[in-house]
């Protein structure tokens, strides 16, 4: 049997798409020692997860069956800085990386209010792109972002199970695997087990689980949020 292991870098907005101070200093009085509480119980920096990493590979990479990755969780838990790093790192020991990637609407909008652009463009400002890079799910892709994954040698994928679930959508996987140009993207399936529940840090996925959201369309056209109906889709355009 053949193990590839990482594990998930998190050093912000554990909870909900907000820095965590910022969030225990929204909630009512009486909350806000129970919440700190919460947050305090994660001890790892981001230099720990850095040195954990550096340790098991520097004890598993001559196993033939046994690979140590590194694993930038998602983008709305990274600072730049855990971008960086990683980014750093994976060059450095020639390693691989698996990152989860717009599960959701709402990383999508993240990622836009982030810094004005999509997730891709953002990630890419890191060096992050290419051949050592795979996406978990990918759903919220645009044409753009696909072309440039294709154009970048970078990886999609694509968590059929996970993705029904947390998102009641499946990625373009016509569109991810097919060829562009001279281009082909990289392109796989995984199996990914879960609960029907939506992905961990989508702190509007209990209120849109109770069917209470009426599912419409941003503003600015480009994203609109699934209704709470499983199932039922409003007319989505990325």
């Amino acid at each position: 049997m053949r193990v590839s292991y990482s594990f998930a870098v998190r050093d912000q907005n554990r909870l909900v798409y907000q820095r965590d101070e910022d969030f225990v200093a929204s909630l009512p009085s009486e909350l806000r020692g129970p919440m700190q509480r919460w947050y305090d119980r994660f001890q790892l920096s981001l230099d720990d997860c850095i040195a954990s990493f550096e340790s098991l590979h520097g004890r598993l990479y001559n196993k033939r069956r046994v690979k140590v990755q590194l694993a930038p969780a998602n983008l709305h838990w990274c600072s730049d800085k855990a971008l960086r790093q990683l980014s750093d790192t994976s060059r450095k020991y020639g390693v691989p990386l698996h990152m989860h990637l717009l599960v959701t609407a709402y990383q999508k909008e993240y990622a836009r209010r982030r810094r004005g652009g999509t997730a891709v463009e953002y990630i890419g400002r890191f060096d992050l792109l290419g051949r050592q890079m795979t996406f978990g799910h990918g759903v919220w892709l645009n044409e753009r972002d696909i072309d440039r994954l294709a154009k970048t040698g970078t990886c999609v994928c694509h968590n059929c199970s996970s993705n029904f679930s947390a998102a009641f959508r499946c990625c373009g996987a016509e569109r991810i695997g097919s060829e562009r140009g001279q281009h082909s993207n990289r392109y796989g399936r995984g199996w990914h087990q879960r609960r029907p529940r939506y992905a961990a840090g989508d702190a509007v996925g209990v209120a849109h689980s109770s069917r209470a959201r009426d599912g419409g369309r941003r503003a600015d056209g480009d994203a609109s949020i699934p209704d709470g109906d499983h199932g039922r889709r409003q007319n989505h355009r990325v």
